[in-house]
């Protein structure tokens, strides 16, 4: 006996799944970032670029203190203090040059004159020393200050060359061309063409 069985259904049929589109490409990191504005990075997406940094010509050169300025000053150190001591030195020989006058002796011409350079060595001391500091700071008046220091002291200098006429008082006239070197030293670096342009700065400001 033949039984029939009913016809199966047809099985469905499937498609293949469509094709995807192909993955994006990444783009690539750039293996060096181009520098902007003077940095190293470029600025984040979105925001502005860096704003340009324009360095300023000479800025070390133009506030940096020239070294003929900081010699200048300390010549002036040691000239203004070598003068406070022959000032102290002159003070003391008037006052026994003032007692000897009051023994009896005429030594009143010796006195005062020992007393005027004693004064003009203070006077040019304090000028040198003032002059040194405010020439260190930038200001010209110091410059100023130093060579009227110099001037006093070298014409004081001279002049005990040539008062001194006597083989006895060889240590005036040592004593007198160590003053004169120190005062030619300070002034001949306070005068240079670069302390003059330092002092008056780049926009004329420190005058």
């Amino acid at each position: 006996m033949v039984t029939s069985y009913p016809p199966e259904p047809d099985q469905p049929v499937y498609s293949p799944p469509p094709a995807t589109a192909p993955p994006l490409h990444e783009p690539q990191q750039p293996t060096a970032y181009p520098s902007v504005s003077g940095y190293g990075y470029p600025p984040p997406p979105g925001y502005p670029a860096y704003p340009t940094y324009t360095p300023i010509p000479n800025y070390g050169h133009a506030f940096a203190r020239p070294g003929l300025v900081t010699t200048s000053a300390v010549f002036c150190y040691v000239l203004g203090g070598l003068l406070v001591l022959a000032a102290i030195v002159l003070f003391v020989g008037a006052s026994a040059s003032d007692e000897l006058s009051a023994a009896g002796f005429d030594t009143s011409s010796a006195t005062a004159e020992l007393v005027f350079d004693g004064v003009l060595d203070l006077a040019a001391a304090g000028l040198l020393i003032a002059g040194g500091v405010v020439m260190s700071g930038r200001r010209a008046v110091g410059r100023t200050l130093v060579l009227v220091g110099v001037g006093i002291t070298a014409a004081e200098s001279l002049y005990w060359l040539i008062r001194t006429d006597n083989s006895d008082q060889v240590s005036f006239v040592f004593y007198a061309l160590v003053f004169a070197a120190l005062a030619v030293l300070a002034g001949a670096f306070a005068a240079t063409p670069t302390t003059r342009n330092w002092l008056a700065g780049a926009d004329g400001s420190h005058r």
